[in-house]
């Protein structure tokens, strides 16, 4: 009887100092870093991740990624992740050669996204605004989180059933809400907002430029605005305020905005991200101006 106590005793603490180790290997392991190139994206990670992963934005909220130059606390970033997920090299050129020798997740992974749209793939470079394709690159970056840390697998595969199930219940209130609407033609001020237009089906008439902080030409502006006499409104990202509004007077048309990269502190999920994203253009297509 002694004997057993004793060996009973024994396992009990060899047991209490494996569970120990293990809490403590967890603790100093910390969450899986991810480094997200926007905060779109960085919103994404979270919501599949919680709890098990420290995500940052590489871009200041304010930042295109079409003009970024890196800092040196950027590239630290960059080195401490053990996951970057971004866009891809045709709207990130600048870390293309960064990300070579990192565990990389880009959306658009050698034209692979979901095809759940009437475009090419290639033609699409705002991806991020295509819920269709989130929801498949969503997927894609559970199975990463899971190669990087297999113990988190049951968890990170509930979440990302929940984060489906609410992404897919919104992508149908938000394409049954344009339906009802009479007209959903508008021009843009600078073409970034295709993945989101693409997938439901809104009407862009013109955009005038391709790139943001691009020269306008007047004989482009007279043609576009000819081509928008029956558009709704003008639509713009937050940072192209200023410029917008000097075109929103030339057209004659009402300036909306978007903020495409969740730079408000009050957005907190992707999902707040894609609705305050179709408030905005809902906004534009209810405001009733038709010439």
């Amino acid at each position: 009887m002694h004997i057993l106590l004793k060996f009973g005793l024994t396992f009990w603490i060899a047991l209490q100092i494996v569970f120990l180790t293990a809490d403590a290997t967890a603790e100093e392991q910390g969450g899986i870093k991810v480094l997200a190139s926007i905060r779109p994206l960085a919103l994404l990670a979270k919501d599949i991740g919680q709890e098990m992963v420290e995500v940052e934005s590489l871009l200041p909220a304010s930042a295109s990624p079409h003009h970024y130059s890196l800092k040196v606390s950027d590239k630290r970033k960059l080195q401490n992740a053990d996951l970057v997920v971004w866009v891809g090299p045709q709207m990130e050129g600048f870390m293309e050669s960064l990300v070579r020798n990192k565990p990389h997740l880009p959306m658009n992974l050698d034209g692979e996204v979901s095809h759940n749209h009437s475009h090419h793939h290639d033609e699409l470079l705002h991806l991020w605004l295509s819920l269709p394709d989130v929801i498949f690159f969503a997927e894609k970056l559970t199975k990463e989180l899971i190669i990087l840390r297999p113990e988190f697998e049951a968890s990170l595969v509930t979440n990302m059933a929940e984060v489906k199930a609410k992404f897919e219940a919104m992508d149908k209130r938000v394409l049954d809400g344009f339906g009802q609407l009479s007209s959903t033609k508008y021009i843009a001020y600078h073409d970034g907002f295709d993945g989101f237009v693409d997938h439901n089906k809104l009407e862009q008439m013109a955009a005038l430029t391709d790139v943001p902080e691009e020269r306008i030409g007047s004989k482009s502006l007279l043609k576009i605005k000819e081509s928008g006499r029956n558009c709704l409104c003008l639509m713009a990202e937050e940072g192209e305020k200023e410029a917008a509004a000097r075109y929103s007077k030339v057209l004659g048309l009402p300036l909306f905005l978007v903020d495409s990269l969740a730079s408000s502190d009050k957005i907190n999920t992707y999902s707040e991200f894609y609705w305050a994203v179709s408030k905005s253009f809902r906004a534009c297509f209810e405001s009733g101006k038709v010439e």
